[in-house]
């Protein structure tokens, strides 16, 4: 009694496994969610591991089509905070055509998102 109790279990197990993972792959893709949301560690000096360091988001707002900036520190108008974030968008928007080559996202426009900002000392 002992191994077809533990057969049940493991034949149970597997099915439960199974139909997770069908839930998983489904639920799990980016193209069905609203909202991905990327943490970016910018840094003066990479080689400077005490300091020059500041994160800001960079979202993927696909509800609403659009490129987000979240910075507590600059806006759009800084020149490297602008450079960054096109740079990411290249990068999304390769690995989008490459993985969900049936939405596009190549027309989404970079914009800031107006967040309090830190005092400057």
């Amino acid at each position: 009694m002992f191994i077809i109790f533990l057969q049940i279990n493991l034949q149970q197990g597997i099915h439960n496994t199974n139909e997770i993972n069908k839930k998983f792959e489904h639920k799990n893709r980016l193209d069905k969610k609203d909202l991905v949301m990327l943490p970016v560690l910018d840094c003066d000096n990479v080689n400077n591991r005490e300091g020059g360091r500041h994160y800001w988001v960079f979202n993927i707002n696909l509800r609403d089509g659009r490129f987000e900036v979240l910075d507590s520190n600059r806006k759009l108008e800084d020149v490297d905070l602008m450079d960054t974030a096109s740079t990411i968008v290249g990068a999304v928007c390769q690995l989008w055509r490459k993985h969900y080559p049936k939405q596009s996202i190549e027309h989404f426009q970079i914009i800031d998102i107006d967040v309090p900002k830190q005092i400057s000392k």
